[in-house]
């Protein structure tokens, strides 16, 4: 993507959780329009979700696409009304939220009903929702985005959820 479109790497970062890690690294075009997150699972630990996909998917390819919104908590709402499933998020997360993020618009308890994700960076906050794939395989899921003013991936959140995917893969195993 670097050699070949013009992509520069906007950050990696190596995300370790119990006894599974991958390495992740995010490269964004020119414009910024368009931001590619390729993640690879390490080899030396335990077999996780990313191994899964992998082989669901009978190797690399697209796990999950983000779309921008303008109001996160609205549009959470809506996809549930027509059918959508979302990621659960433990409430634990919330309890510490307004500790690791202040200034947020939206109220804490909405986010914690409708379990959307919140991350900061040096230019604002951005909050962030992932779907339950609809698919038979598993092999591809949505996310919902809505920025105020931060331009990064969330990566914070990264852990969040490969640790949300993680217990969703070991409730149906």
């Amino acid at each position: 993507y670097i050699d070949g479109f013009g992509f520069e790497e906007y950050s990696s970062e190596y995300v370790a959780v119990g006894e599974q890690a991958m390495d992740s690294i995010v490269v964004r075009s020119p414009s910024a329009g368009i931001t590619f997150t390729i993640i690879e699972p390490d080899s030396t630990k335990k077999p996780g979700q990313i191994d899964e996909f992998l082989e669901r998917n009978g190797g690399p390819g697209v796990q999950h696409l983000a779309f921008l919104v303008d109001e996160i908590i609205p549009a959470v709402l809506e996809f549930e009304s027509r059918g959508i499933e979302f990621l659960q998020t433990p409430g634990t997360y919330y309890d510490a939220l307004a500790e690791r993020i202040d200034n947020l618009d939206e109220a804490i308890a909405d986010l914690r009903k409708t379990n959307v994700l919140a991350d900061r960076d040096e230019w604002g906050y951005l909050l962030q929702l992932f779907t339950r794939s609809p698919y038979e395989r598993r092999t591809l899921f949505f996310e919902l985005i809505q920025r105020h003013g931060a331009q990064g991936f969330g990566s914070s959140n990264i852990r969040a959820l490969y640790e949300a995917v993680e217990r969703a893969r070991a409730a149906t195993s």
